[in-house]
């Protein structure tokens, strides 16, 4: 069965998420969510999303906290963990 996907943008707060796939395949945009660490399989909690800022907030599994445009957010697919 296809797993429910969604992207960063309008997933469910407070929720642990696997980061399935990234949407922009530029490699600039490769390297920046490198750099953030949400790359495919890494699990992440959107903690936060202020639409008038523009921005989410993510947390990953070692508790580092990063701010992400919802532009960005909206390129990349979340699932559910396994298990």
């Amino acid at each position: 069965d296809e797993l429910q996907r969604s992207s960063l943008a309008d997933c469910e707060l407070g929720q642990p998420r696997r980061i399935a796939r990234v949407l922009d395949q530029g490699s600039e945009f490769l390297r920046f969510v490198e750099r953030l660490g949400l790359t495919p399989g890494a699990v992440i909690t959107v903690t936060e999303r202020e639409r008038l800022a523009d921005a989410v907030r993510i947390e990953d599994s070692r508790g580092e906290v990063v701010s992400l445009g919802l532009s960005a957010a909206a390129k990349i697919l979340v699932e559910s963990p396994p298990g």
